[in-house]
């Protein structure tokens, strides 16, 4: 990745946040600079500062794509047998990258197989297995399992397991530029926004899902969102601000 290239991305962002998002003012030009990242000029005379930061994580794309592995050839077994059932899992801070290794991947589909297998010959109906019954089926790196009645076999992971330990992950890309914004307001006659952008190196639209509706906590006068995979654009809330919705 150049300089060049990033710089394009976050111009791109900034452009499409600009198009989509009421952001109360007429932008009448787009200076590109650093710290912060771009100066905003608008049409009243006004100016303001934009700080962008990519949101990127290889651990989550590693631990996605390990859930993928994991429920694809667990609901094929599952298929196989005619176990129909739901099962949910859960994680401690969301999957990890160590589901995406070959040997924990099959270890934890044979416990989990073996698992909803004994389930379903018990009849046991809805019941939720907590960490202390996992463990002894090597089922190491997930903390919960519900098992539901089903038309079908599927396998599905909450909300808090597929978002790594999100918002708190983005928290801390928001923490580091938090660190600088005195900075930023020292080089800028105006107010300092923060533009955070997503689905860049992890295309999954999940960024998205997690950050919408979360509050996060920023010395930025205004926090945005944009997600270069799924097209979200849309205001952060913040202590101090409410969420503005894309248009």
């Amino acid at each position: 990745m150049t300089r060049d290239s990033k710089k394009r991305r976050e111009r791109a962002a900034l452009d499409f946040l600009i198009d989509q998002v009421d952001l109360g003012i007429s932008v009448s030009e787009v200076v590109e600079r650093e710290s912060p990242d771009f100066l905003v000029r608008g049409a009243d005379g006004s100016t303001f500062g934009v700080e962008v930061v990519e949101l990127a994580d290889g651990g989550l794309a590693a631990g996605m794509a390990g859930y993928r592995r994991l429920k694809a050839e667990l609901e094929a077994r599952m298929k196989a047998e005619d176990l129909n059932v739901l099962v949910s899992l859960r994680t401690r801070g969301g999957f990890l990258p160590r589901l995406n290794e070959g040997p924990v991947t099959r270890s934890h589909v044979d416990g989990l197989y073996q698992l909803v297998a004994a389930h379903v010959a018990a009849d046991e109906g809805e019941r939720a297995y907590e960490r202390d019954e996992l463990r002894p089926r090597g089922i190491d790196w997930i903390v919960r399992v519900g098992i539901y009645p089903s038309g079908e076999p599927a396998v599905m992971a909450n909300a808090q397991t597929v978002g790594f330990g999100l918002p708190s992950h983005v928290q801390k890309h928001v923490d580091a530029k938090n660190a600088k914004v005195e900075t930023y307001r020292e080089n800028v006659d105006g107010p300092v926004w923060l533009l955070l952008l997503g689905g860049v190196r992890f295309a999954s639209g999940v960024w998205s899902e997690l950050i919408r509706d979360r509050r996060l906590e920023s010395d930025f006068d205004r926090v945005f969102y944009v997600d270069a995979y799924d097209g979200a654009a849309f205001e952060v809330m913040t202590p101090e601000a409410p969420i503005e919705e894309s248009r």
